[in-house]
């Protein structure tokens, strides 16, 4: 069930946690542009998660994810599952709606555009995570009663994220004339621009029922070797590029989002491609070398400081 045909947010109170990250920053910003009324958790959620005022939705972003989560999988765990179950406490008390942000990686290893009913296997630490937070959200939506939105997320990029991931490593070591290192070349990814992926977010708060289940990718397939050739003639060079060594198969490298059940439910498509999207991280680059006064050799320097390409998940 929809809560307003015309998807607007107005006077929806949504508690935000993770609201001063990557994801978090764009979907504040999309709720405030909408009328909502973002409330904002700054506490770490792996502890029980306190309100003064009533909220219609709680909208859970905080987690750990890439090379954050890949340093410490134990407390990443942690983190994502008993953060969720924060989160699943708070709407039972306030009788809230809850909007999960999930990932791709709970699926099994998959050829193809991923729908919703595939088989969920993850065979990493991290997807294992965020399988048990979606496991928890079912068990509240059947046997407490909590609704619940869990958005399967593929790979989001956009300004102002972290520079672990890929994309800003591809921005950053082409705009230096750095020599790439990239362990899956000929890999698939789905990426989606974060205000594309902010703005799904925002509509899920809408939704009502008791369990809902949708990807959010740009449902296009893209390989990485392909976007570093979009980000060399973006920056009018020529990009230099090796394998990593000791690269491990990628199992995950030919799967992308169908997004057809996000389109149907959600009356969204996303709406930057991605080499609009490279243009605007690019020029977000570059607006954060500017304010640092970074130039020349000092670019290069910060450049060089990621040996390796990040997960290849993200």
């Amino acid at each position: 069930m929809i809560m307003s045909q015309e998807w607007d947010s107005s006077g929806l109170r949504v508690a935000v946690t993770g609201a001063d990250g990557f994801l978090g920053r764009e979907v504040v910003a999309a709720l405030r542009a909408h009328n909502a009324v973002p409330v904002l958790l700054s506490e770490d959620v792996r502890n029980p998660l306190l309100l003064d005022t009533q909220v219609d939705v709680v909208c859970h972003l905080a987690g750990m994810v890439g090379e954050f989560f890949a340093r410490d999988p134990a407390e990443g765990t942690r983190v994502n599952v008993i953060g969720t179950l924060n989160a699943l406490e708070l709407c039972r008390r306030s009788r809230a709606r809850l909007v999960l942000a999930s990932s791709c990686a709970v699926y099994q290893p998959f050829r193809g555009a991923v729908k919703e009913i595939d088989p969920v296997g993850p065979i990493e630490s991290y997807g294992l995570s965020k399988h048990m937070a979606e496991l928890l959200c079912c068990a509240q939506a059947q046997f407490a009663g909590v609704s619940t939105v869990i958005l399967r997320i593929f790979n989001p990029y956009g300004p102002g994220q972290s520079q672990g991931f890929l994309i800003p490593y591809l921005c950053r070591m082409v705009r230096a004339g750095e020599i790439l290192r990239l362990r899956h070349p000929d890999s698939i990814r789905d990426f989606i621009y974060v205000q594309d992926l902010a703005e799904a977010v925002r509509r899920a708060c809408l939704l009502d029922g008791q369990l809902t289940i949708l990807n959010i990718g740009s449902g296009v397939p893209s390989r990485v070797i392909e976007t570093v050739e979009i980000i060399s003639r973006l920056t009018g060079g020529r990009a230099k590029w090796e394998q990593a060594p000791g690269t491990q198969e990628d199992r995950y490298g030919g799967m992308w989002a169908d997004i057809s059940a996000a389109k149907s439910k959600l009356n969204w498509s996303p709406s930057i491609c991605l080499e609009k999207g490279l243009q605007l991280a690019m020029n977000g680059l570059l607006k954060m070398i500017n304010s640092s006064s970074l130039e020349g050799d000092d670019l290069r320097t910060a450049a060089s400081t990621k040996a390796e390409a990040p997960n290849p998940l993200n």
